[in-house]
């Protein structure tokens, strides 16, 4: 999807079509925007309830009257809701890779919901802190009520979850995260052997490689790791 696409590949086709003067600069985050807000947009747009329309339409509304009087003040809010969460997620996000937690606090205290939110590459504010190694900032979010999901638990060492979804769907042990990690990759980086021995019990691939740029096994991630058990 476009709003996983790596903002900085953006830059090189803006120096192409832009030069490297001023107009490159706001084209770039004008595009940089607009490739995160387009599917937030096209979804909100998709979450105005069908009855309107219909109503619309019954009632003799043209094409253009169904789209500038009922699907757009209808998306609206979501629209709003969607730009507001991206700049708190990008200031969190900054704020948690700088490791300052009394900001980071402060943020979630006036946007909650930001603990469960996503960056335009799929990252979440626990997957950040996890990858920075801040422990902290981790409990933070977790106390401030952020779900780590089934990838995020097994970065964490969170056997119970990690169990939990087993359970309910085995299948999830082949899956790969956003950044293309399998689970075994993820529990073996970040030095949790319960929660590698939970996933080869659930049959693993240990053969398994990664789709990035590492392409490696998951053997090459526990080496590559920090082999510490900081749990939450």
């Amino acid at each position: 999807p476009l709003r996983f696409l790596p903002i900085s590949a953006l830059v090189p086709l803006t120096i192409v079509w832009f030069g490297i003067e001023e107009m490159q600069k706001v084209m770039f985050l004008f595009l940089g925007t607009f490739v995160y807000l387009l599917p937030l947009i096209v979804e909100a747009v998709e979450g105005v309830d069908d009855v309107y329309v219909q109503t619309a339409t019954t009632l003799g509304a043209t094409k253009s009257q169904i789209v500038t009087q009922v699907l757009i003040p209808g998306s609206l809010p979501a629209i709003a809701e969607a730009m507001r969460v991206m700049n708190g997620i990008a200031d969190l996000l900054g704020h948690i890779r700088r490791g300052n937690a009394a900001a980071a606090a402060e943020i979630l205290t006036a946007n909650p919901g930001l603990a469960n939110a996503r960056d335009d590459k799929g990252d979440s504010p626990v997957l950040v802190a996890t990858y920075h190694g801040k422990p902290d900032l981790v409990r933070l979010l977790l106390d401030r009520g952020a779900r780590p999901s089934f990838f995020e638990a097994c970065a964490l060492g969170l056997d119970a979850d990690v169990r939990r979804e087993l359970q309910r769907d085995p299948s999830v042990v082949r899956q790969l995260a956003h950044d293309g990690w399998t689970p075994l990759h993820l529990a073996a980086f970040f030095g949790h052997p319960t929660t590698v021995e939970a996933l080869l019990d659930a049959g693993a691939d240990v053969l398994a490689v990664s789709r990035n740029g590492e392409g490696n096994l998951p053997i090459n991630a526990a080496g590559a790791g920090p082999r510490a058990d900081p749990r939450p």
